[in-house]
């Protein structure tokens, strides 16, 4: 019984303290994909640069939130997101 008791107080608290997450509109909708295609048709090196940070870092995942965020200047990186 005391299980059972503490199974609900235990849904009941993760209920109450649920709350709804909000997310911001991306700036420009689809920047990243037009960014990437005109990267990887610039040149076969798009593909080596994108292999060589997934392997040497965490992943792309900074990279491309960056990118999404238009933190690139386009004189380093072409970048669509940069409106």
């Amino acid at each position: 019984m005391t299980k059972r008791i503490g199974f609900l107080s235990g849904i009941t608290l993760a209920l109450a303290l649920a709350t709804p997450v909000v997310a911001g509109q991306p700036a420009n909708h689809a920047c990243f994909g037009e960014t990437v295609k005109a990267a990887a048709q610039a040149g076969p090196d798009f593909g080596a640069f994108v292999a060589s940070v997934a392997r040497d870092t965490r992943g792309t995942g900074d990279e491309v939130q960056g990118t999404q965020a238009g933190l690139f200047p386009d004189e380093a990186f072409p970048n669509t997101c940069n409106d």
